[in-house]
């Protein structure tokens, strides 16, 4: 890398924009971006411009953000998909898939501290595991958690399950 000026965003956008562009004319591309709240500005204006441009290419952008962030992005008025927590039934599923040896007390406190998270469904069993404890001492809340699933994602008690719903943006790619 070179010290100097930063590039001007509009180039480097466009650029961007013109090798995906490429890439898609052959076959279908999907591109995703997840967690797009926790992106800088500039990525965040790359990855606007490109969404609004897409309209007549075989791209299909997909862009996951967090429900409460006010972002540039969102003026980009994309079509938007609210997904919600997953079902008590879809939340016992994912726990059993990943910890089915869970004694019933600390499944039901996972599974009453995850919200339908999906994540929180993943990370919680495995920081019980790696405190060394069966999850009934203490709250799983203090547990200590991965960066996946950490305190910034962790919905609080008064929280409603609304407000941590994640939302995804796409922009549909066209057949010529």
């Amino acid at each position: 890398m070179r010290q100097g000026e930063p590039p001007e965003l509009f180039l480097v956008a466009l650029a961007t924009l013109n090798l995906i562009d490429e890439v898609g004319e052959d076959r279908p591309l999907v591109l995703v971006a997840d967690d797009v709240q926790w992106l800088d500005a500039p990525t965040t204006g790359v990855l606007s411009f490109i969404a609004r441009r897409l309209e007549s290419t075989h791209i299909l952008v997909v862009i996951a953000l967090r429900e409460g962030f006010d972002i540039p992005l969102l003026s980009a008025h994309l079509p938007e998909i609210h997904v919600g927590p997953l079902s008590e039934a879809a939340s016992r599923e994912l726990l059993d898939s990943v910890a089915s040896d869970l004694d019933h007390q600390t499944r039901r406190r996972i599974l009453d501290e995850s919200l339908g998270n999906p994540l929180a469904l993943l990370e919680l069993p495995r920081a019980v595991r790696r405190q060394g404890t069966d999850g009934r001492e203490g709250p799983v809340g203090s547990l200590p958690l991965s960066n996946g699933w950490s305190a910034r994602s962790r919905p609080r008690r008064r929280d409603c399950r609304d407000t941590h719903r994640p939302r995804c943006c796409s922009r549909r790619w066209t057949r010529s």
